[in-house]
């Protein structure tokens, strides 16, 4: 039990991390504030973030939980999960490809917590992303995710996006040059969720036949 545990929490934290990497509303905003030397408002914005993120994730795992009750749609849920995935993937490599200076939002907002939260509740991605990723350690039984599991796995995907926004407050402008490497923080990421969408669908194809 206890390995299971720590094994939902080193998924989602990597998985978190690696999320949180490329070039997005958050994390930019992350940037542009340490950039201007505004730490403790940066820091505040990536906890407020951070924690939104964590609702949807636990919101994720209830509707997958609900989903998986739905007879009609639990035989082609696995199919559905790998094309989110892939499309996942597919999106951060173009993004990589087209990185674009992204303006600062809600500046009105003075509360860099504030701030975080409003621009969190704006990021209603993060659901799909983690339905597709915790149907997919379903799916191949990796991981149950039930009870101290599912908390322990909620705990990792905060750490792991709240560890990443507060790497780029410390290293602040030189952030901004591991950032312009497309491999890093685009390519590689959308490549491996492809890979993972493409070995559903082979799974499911084959369960199929």
């Amino acid at each position: 039990m206890l390995f299971q545990i720590l094994l939902a929490f080193t998924i989602a934290t990597v998985v978190s991390a690696i999320g949180t990497l490329p070039p997005a509303t958050i994390n930019v905003s992350v940037l542009q504030l340490a950039i201007r030397k505004k730490q403790k408002m940066a820091l505040q914005l990536a906890t407020g973030a951070a924690l939104i993120d964590l609702i949807y994730t636990a919101l994720s795992l209830e509707i997958g939980e609900l989903l998986e009750t739905q007879e009609w749609l639990t035989a082609y849920f696995q199919l559905i999960s790998a094309i989110v995935l892939a499309v996942l993937g597919v999106a951060s490599i173009l993004a990589a490809f087209h990185q674009t200076v992204k303006k600062e939002q809600f500046k009105f907002v003075e509360s860099g917590f504030i701030r975080g939260v409003l621009l969190g509740v704006f990021n209603p991605l993060v659901m799909p992303f983690w339905l597709a990723i915790t149907t997919y350690l379903k799916s191949n039984q990796i991981l149950e995710l039930g009870g101290f599991l599912a908390i322990s796995f909620l705990i990792g995907t905060f750490i792991g996006e709240l560890g990443v926004l507060i790497m780029i407050v410390k290293l602040g402008k030189q952030f901004t040059k591991f950032s312009e490497n497309k491999w890093v923080v685009g390519i590689v990421p959308g490549i491996l969720f492809i890979v993972l969408g493409i070995i559903s669908v082979v799974q499911y194809l084959l369960i199929t036949e």
